[in-house]
């Protein structure tokens, strides 16, 4: 069953935007999109400054593995300094409608 991960953060004190998505594209793109069961990542920010990313899993495990190596992997390092890990908080919800499928 597919998963929606949904992490919100702010980013860290001195950190600037045009930091962030740098750091966030690497992410992405040398780890993240890598990691087996990935389906799409999205980033977003709202008005009062908090950030969201939005990452679609083939599964709970695929999830579950990912997080497993993502905190130590050394393309996820400045993407994790560049976030306020107080404000850090990520929720996962399993896909039970999905309006791509209805015909």
């Amino acid at each position: 069953m597919e998963v929606i991960e949904v992490v919100s953060f702010r980013l860290a004190q001195g950190v600037t935007e045009d930091q962030f998505l740098v750091e966030n594209g690497k992410v992405e793109s040398d780890h993240v999109v890598h990691q087996p069961g990935f389906l799409s990542r999205q980033t977003a920010q709202g008005e009062d400054d908090e950030w969201l990313v939005i990452v679609h899993w083939e599964s709970t495990e695929a999830a579950d593995a990912s997080m497993e190596g993502f905190m130590d992997a050394p393309a996820t390092q400045a993407f994790l300094g560049a976030i306020d890990s107080d404000t850090y908080s990520m929720k996962r919800y399993s896909v039970v409608e999905d309006a791509r499928s209805v015909g």
